[in-house]
Protein backbone atom coordinates (compact mmCIF):
# COMPACT_ATOMS: atom_id res chain seq x y z
CA UNK A 1 0.00 0.00 0.00
CA UNK A 2 1.44 3.42 -0.84
CA UNK A 3 3.22 5.21 1.92
CA UNK A 4 1.72 8.36 2.42
CA UNK A 5 -3.32 13.29 7.43
CA UNK A 6 -7.99 14.58 10.44
CA UNK A 7 -9.24 17.53 8.48
CA UNK A 8 -11.35 19.20 11.16
CA UNK A 9 -13.80 22.05 11.34
CA UNK A 10 -14.25 24.36 8.35
CA UNK A 11 -12.22 22.46 5.77
CA UNK A 12 -13.75 19.08 6.51
CA UNK A 13 -17.22 20.46 6.90
CA UNK A 14 -16.89 21.83 3.37
CA UNK A 15 -15.29 18.72 1.93
CA UNK A 16 -17.20 15.84 3.46
CA UNK A 17 -20.34 17.31 4.96
CA UNK A 18 -21.90 16.22 8.20
CA UNK A 19 -22.09 12.51 7.48
CA UNK A 20 -19.96 10.24 9.60
CA UNK A 21 -17.80 7.35 8.47
CA UNK A 22 -19.65 4.10 7.79
CA UNK A 23 -18.09 1.22 9.70
CA UNK A 24 -18.54 -2.40 8.61
CA UNK A 25 -18.22 -3.65 12.16
CA UNK A 26 -20.09 -6.85 11.37
CA UNK A 27 -17.46 -7.72 8.79
CA UNK A 28 -14.41 -6.73 10.81
CA UNK A 29 -13.95 -4.56 13.86
CA UNK A 30 -10.75 -3.52 15.53
CA UNK A 31 -10.16 -7.07 16.65
CA UNK A 32 -7.24 -9.33 15.84
CA UNK A 33 -7.04 -9.29 12.05
CA UNK A 34 -5.71 -12.14 9.99
CA UNK A 35 -2.78 -11.34 7.74
CA UNK A 36 -4.08 -9.19 4.89
CA UNK A 37 -3.32 -10.56 1.44
CA UNK A 38 -1.32 -8.31 -0.86
CA UNK A 39 -3.63 -9.27 -3.72
CA UNK A 40 -6.59 -7.88 -1.76
CA UNK A 41 -4.71 -4.66 -1.06
CA UNK A 42 -3.75 -4.30 -4.72
CA UNK A 43 -7.35 -4.85 -5.81
CA UNK A 44 -8.60 -2.27 -3.30
CA UNK A 45 -6.09 0.24 -4.64
CA UNK A 46 -7.13 -0.36 -8.24
CA UNK A 47 -10.86 -0.15 -7.63
CA UNK A 48 -10.50 2.75 -5.17
CA UNK A 49 -8.29 4.82 -7.46
CA UNK A 50 -10.61 4.17 -10.42
CA UNK A 51 -13.62 5.31 -8.39
CA UNK A 52 -11.79 8.46 -7.29
CA UNK A 53 -10.52 9.18 -10.80
CA UNK A 54 -14.04 8.88 -12.23
CA UNK A 55 -15.44 11.06 -9.45
CA UNK A 56 -12.80 13.76 -9.87
CA UNK A 57 -13.18 13.65 -13.65
CA UNK A 58 -16.90 14.40 -13.29
CA UNK A 59 -16.61 16.94 -10.49
CA UNK A 60 -13.43 18.99 -10.94
CA UNK A 61 -14.06 22.30 -9.18
CA UNK A 62 -12.21 25.48 -10.09
CA UNK A 63 -13.20 27.19 -6.83
CA UNK A 64 -10.27 28.27 -4.67
CA UNK A 65 -11.83 26.38 -1.75
CA UNK A 66 -11.42 23.16 -3.73
CA UNK A 67 -7.64 23.38 -3.98
CA UNK A 68 -7.03 21.20 -0.93
CA UNK A 69 -9.46 18.41 -1.88
CA UNK A 70 -8.26 18.48 -5.50
CA UNK A 71 -4.62 18.31 -4.47
CA UNK A 72 -5.26 15.53 -1.95
CA UNK A 73 -7.11 13.48 -4.57
CA UNK A 74 -4.37 14.04 -7.15
CA UNK A 75 -1.69 13.05 -4.64
CA UNK A 76 -3.58 9.91 -3.64
CA UNK A 77 -4.10 8.93 -7.28
CA UNK A 78 -0.43 9.37 -8.11
CA UNK A 79 0.58 7.34 -5.06
CA UNK A 80 -1.88 4.65 -6.12
CA UNK A 81 -0.12 4.27 -9.46
CA UNK A 82 -2.49 6.22 -11.74
CA UNK A 83 -0.74 7.51 -14.87
CA UNK A 84 -0.35 11.28 -14.71
CA UNK A 85 -0.90 11.40 -18.50
CA UNK A 86 -4.48 10.25 -17.99
CA UNK A 87 -6.76 13.06 -19.33
CA UNK A 88 -8.47 13.58 -15.96
CA UNK A 89 -5.07 13.77 -14.28
CA UNK A 90 -3.77 16.27 -16.85
CA UNK A 91 -6.78 18.52 -16.27
CA UNK A 92 -6.35 18.33 -12.52
CA UNK A 93 -2.60 19.01 -12.74
CA UNK A 94 -3.18 22.10 -14.86
CA UNK A 95 -5.64 23.40 -12.31
CA UNK A 96 -3.27 22.78 -9.41
CA UNK A 97 -0.29 24.37 -11.16
CA UNK A 98 -1.95 27.82 -11.07
CA UNK A 99 -3.63 27.51 -7.66
CA UNK A 100 -2.67 30.06 -5.01
CA UNK A 101 -3.92 28.65 -1.69
CA UNK A 102 -3.45 30.34 1.65
CA UNK A 103 -5.04 27.93 4.12
CA UNK A 104 -2.63 25.59 5.87
CA UNK A 105 -4.32 22.36 4.75
CA UNK A 106 -4.56 23.51 1.14
CA UNK A 107 -0.96 24.70 0.98
CA UNK A 108 0.41 21.43 2.32
CA UNK A 109 -1.76 19.25 0.08
CA UNK A 110 -0.57 21.24 -2.92
CA UNK A 111 3.08 20.82 -1.89
CA UNK A 112 2.58 17.06 -1.62
CA UNK A 113 0.79 16.86 -4.97
CA UNK A 114 3.32 18.95 -6.89
CA UNK A 115 6.24 17.11 -5.33
CA UNK A 116 4.72 13.77 -6.31
CA UNK A 117 4.09 14.89 -9.89
CA UNK A 118 7.45 16.55 -10.72
CA UNK A 119 9.57 18.09 -7.94
CA UNK A 120 12.06 19.64 -10.36
CA UNK A 121 9.42 21.24 -12.57
CA UNK A 122 7.52 22.62 -9.57
CA UNK A 123 10.46 23.47 -7.29
CA UNK A 124 9.92 27.25 -7.44
CA UNK A 125 6.23 26.84 -6.66
CA UNK A 126 6.99 24.46 -3.79
CA UNK A 127 9.51 26.98 -2.43
CA UNK A 128 6.86 29.73 -2.49
CA UNK A 129 4.30 27.50 -0.81
CA UNK A 130 6.78 26.53 1.90
CA UNK A 131 7.44 30.21 2.56
CA UNK A 132 3.70 30.70 3.06
CA UNK A 133 3.76 28.03 5.75
CA UNK A 134 6.83 29.55 7.40
CA UNK A 135 5.19 33.00 7.43
CA UNK A 136 1.97 31.56 8.89
CA UNK A 137 3.68 29.90 11.87
CA UNK A 138 2.46 31.46 15.10
CA UNK A 139 5.08 32.97 17.35
CA UNK A 140 4.22 30.17 19.78
CA UNK A 141 5.33 27.62 17.17
CA UNK A 142 2.07 26.06 15.98
CA UNK A 143 -0.35 26.76 13.10
CA UNK A 144 -3.99 27.59 12.53
CA UNK A 145 -6.11 27.88 9.37
CA UNK A 146 -4.36 30.55 9.55
CA UNK A 147 -5.93 32.17 12.55
CA UNK A 148 -6.11 30.34 15.86
CA UNK A 149 -4.07 27.21 16.43
CA UNK A 150 -4.63 23.48 16.66
CA UNK A 151 -2.61 20.30 16.37
CA UNK A 152 -4.24 19.15 13.12
CA UNK A 153 -3.27 22.30 11.18
CA UNK A 154 0.13 22.03 12.85
CA UNK A 155 0.51 18.43 11.70
CA UNK A 156 -0.18 19.44 8.13
CA UNK A 157 2.23 22.37 8.21
CA UNK A 158 4.92 20.04 9.54
CA UNK A 159 4.26 17.54 6.74
CA UNK A 160 4.41 20.28 4.11
CA UNK A 161 7.65 21.75 5.41
CA UNK A 162 9.15 18.27 5.81
CA UNK A 163 8.43 17.46 2.16
CA UNK A 164 9.79 20.84 1.03
CA UNK A 165 12.93 20.29 3.09
CA UNK A 166 13.44 16.91 1.41
CA UNK A 167 13.49 18.72 -1.91
CA UNK A 168 16.15 21.18 -0.77
CA UNK A 169 13.99 24.09 0.37
CA UNK A 170 15.84 25.63 3.35
CA UNK A 171 13.77 25.43 6.53
CA UNK A 172 15.66 27.00 9.39
CA UNK A 173 16.22 25.03 12.62
CA UNK A 174 14.42 27.56 14.79
CA UNK A 175 11.19 26.73 12.96
CA UNK A 176 11.50 23.05 13.94
CA UNK A 177 12.62 23.93 17.46
CA UNK A 178 9.63 26.23 18.10
CA UNK A 179 7.36 23.61 16.61
CA UNK A 180 8.72 20.84 18.84
CA UNK A 181 8.49 22.96 22.00
CA UNK A 182 4.87 23.89 21.28
CA UNK A 183 3.79 20.39 20.28
CA UNK A 184 4.99 19.02 23.62
CA UNK A 185 2.35 21.19 25.30
CA UNK A 186 -0.44 19.46 23.38
CA UNK A 187 0.33 16.21 25.19
CA UNK A 188 -1.92 15.14 28.05
CA UNK A 189 -0.93 13.57 31.35
CA UNK A 190 -1.87 10.14 29.98
CA UNK A 191 0.63 10.68 27.09
CA UNK A 192 -1.99 11.09 24.37
CA UNK A 193 -2.31 14.35 22.40
CA UNK A 194 -5.31 16.67 22.12
CA UNK A 195 -6.59 18.84 19.29
CA UNK A 196 -6.34 22.09 21.27
CA UNK A 197 -3.47 23.50 23.28
CA UNK A 198 -3.80 22.42 26.89
CA UNK A 199 -6.38 19.69 26.15
CA UNK A 200 -7.13 17.48 29.15
CA UNK A 201 -8.07 14.50 26.98
CA UNK A 202 -6.46 13.22 23.80
CA UNK A 203 -7.61 11.22 20.80
CA UNK A 204 -5.93 8.58 18.68
CA UNK A 205 -5.88 10.82 15.61
CA UNK A 206 -4.22 13.68 17.45
CA UNK A 207 -1.81 11.34 19.24
CA UNK A 208 -0.64 10.03 15.87
CA UNK A 209 -0.37 13.65 14.73
CA UNK A 210 1.58 14.84 17.77
CA UNK A 211 4.00 11.93 17.72
CA UNK A 212 4.47 12.36 13.97
CA UNK A 213 5.28 16.06 14.35
CA UNK A 214 7.84 15.28 17.04
CA UNK A 215 9.41 12.62 14.81
CA UNK A 216 9.75 15.15 11.98
CA UNK A 217 11.28 17.77 14.29
CA UNK A 218 13.75 15.27 15.72
CA UNK A 219 14.80 14.17 12.24
CA UNK A 220 15.20 17.70 10.90
CA UNK A 221 17.10 19.02 13.92
CA UNK A 222 19.44 16.02 13.90
CA UNK A 223 20.19 16.52 10.21
CA UNK A 224 21.01 20.17 10.88
CA UNK A 225 23.18 19.25 13.88
CA UNK A 226 20.92 21.43 16.02
CA UNK A 227 19.17 18.95 18.30
CA UNK A 228 20.04 20.19 21.79
CA UNK A 229 20.26 17.58 24.51
CA UNK A 230 17.73 19.33 26.74
CA UNK A 231 15.09 19.30 24.02
CA UNK A 232 15.92 15.73 22.94
CA UNK A 233 15.49 14.50 26.52
CA UNK A 234 11.94 15.84 26.49
CA UNK A 235 10.95 15.19 22.91
CA UNK A 236 12.06 11.58 22.38
CA UNK A 237 10.44 10.12 25.53
CA UNK A 238 7.28 12.09 24.74
CA UNK A 239 7.05 10.56 21.28
CA UNK A 240 7.74 7.05 22.56
CA UNK A 241 5.13 7.40 25.30
CA UNK A 242 2.61 8.52 22.66
CA UNK A 243 3.44 5.48 20.54
CA UNK A 244 2.94 3.23 23.58
CA UNK A 245 -0.42 4.91 24.21
CA UNK A 246 -1.40 4.20 20.62
CA UNK A 247 -0.41 0.58 21.09
CA UNK A 248 -2.85 0.33 23.99
CA UNK A 249 -5.67 2.13 22.15
CA UNK A 250 -5.08 1.24 18.51
CA UNK A 251 -8.06 -1.08 18.23
CA UNK A 252 -10.57 1.52 19.34
CA UNK A 253 -12.09 3.94 16.79
CA UNK A 254 -10.72 6.87 18.75
CA UNK A 255 -9.94 8.87 15.65
CA UNK A 256 -13.57 9.92 15.74
CA UNK A 257 -16.15 8.57 13.31
CA UNK A 258 -16.01 11.52 10.91
CA UNK A 259 -12.22 11.66 10.85
CA UNK A 260 -11.45 7.96 10.91
CA UNK A 261 -9.60 7.78 7.59
CA UNK A 262 -7.59 10.87 8.43
CA UNK A 263 -6.59 9.04 11.61
CA UNK A 264 -5.42 5.97 9.70
CA UNK A 265 -3.40 8.20 7.38
CA UNK A 266 -1.76 9.91 10.37
CA UNK A 267 -1.03 6.49 11.82
CA UNK A 268 0.63 5.45 8.57
CA UNK A 269 2.70 8.64 8.47
CA UNK A 270 3.92 8.03 12.03
CA UNK A 271 4.80 4.42 11.27
CA UNK A 272 6.71 5.43 8.13
CA UNK A 273 8.48 8.36 9.78
CA UNK A 274 9.71 6.25 12.68
CA UNK A 275 10.26 3.03 10.75
CA UNK A 276 7.97 1.32 13.25
CA UNK A 277 5.96 -1.82 12.46
CA UNK A 278 4.43 -2.10 15.92
CA UNK A 279 2.99 0.34 18.42
CA UNK A 280 3.25 -1.64 21.60
CA UNK A 281 2.35 -5.14 20.45
CA UNK A 282 -0.02 -3.93 17.73
CA UNK A 283 0.87 -4.17 14.04
CA UNK A 284 -0.61 -0.90 12.87
CA UNK A 285 -0.49 -1.78 9.18
CA UNK A 286 -2.31 -5.11 9.51
CA UNK A 287 -5.01 -3.59 11.70
CA UNK A 288 -5.47 -0.54 9.49
CA UNK A 289 -5.37 -2.44 6.20
CA UNK A 290 -7.91 -5.00 7.41
CA UNK A 291 -10.23 -2.21 8.50
CA UNK A 292 -9.90 -0.41 5.18
CA UNK A 293 -10.55 -3.57 3.17
CA UNK A 294 -13.69 -4.20 5.19
CA UNK A 295 -14.94 -0.62 4.82
CA UNK A 296 -14.54 -0.34 1.06
CA UNK A 297 -17.85 -0.46 -0.84
CA UNK A 298 -18.16 -0.35 -4.63
CA UNK A 299 -14.64 1.01 -4.89
CA UNK A 300 -14.98 3.95 -2.53
CA UNK A 301 -14.89 4.66 1.15
CA UNK A 302 -18.19 6.23 2.24
CA UNK A 303 -18.78 7.51 -1.34
CA UNK A 304 -16.59 10.47 -0.43
CA UNK A 305 -13.56 11.95 -2.23
CA UNK A 306 -11.68 13.04 0.88
CA UNK A 307 -12.22 9.81 2.79
CA UNK A 308 -11.34 7.72 -0.26
CA UNK A 309 -8.16 9.76 -0.79
CA UNK A 310 -7.06 9.17 2.80
CA UNK A 311 -7.95 5.48 2.59
CA UNK A 312 -5.85 5.02 -0.55
CA UNK A 313 -2.89 6.78 1.03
Amino acid sequence: MPKSLQYPCTFLAHCIGAGGTHFCLAAIAFGSPSQVAQADVDLALRTGSQWLLDRVGNEVSHASSATGPNALAYYALLKSGVDKQNPEMVELAQLLAVAEPYRTYDVTCLILALAAEDPVKHWDKIFQLAQKLVSAQNTSGDWGYPGGADLSNTQYAALGLWKASQLGVPIYPQIWRRLAERTLHYQTEEHSFGYSFGSMQGTASMTAAGAGVLAICEQQLRMAGMLKQQLAERMIPSRRQAQDWLGQNLREPLGGASWHYYYLYGLERLGALTGTTYFGEQNWYQIGAAKLLADQHQGSWAQNNIKTSFALL
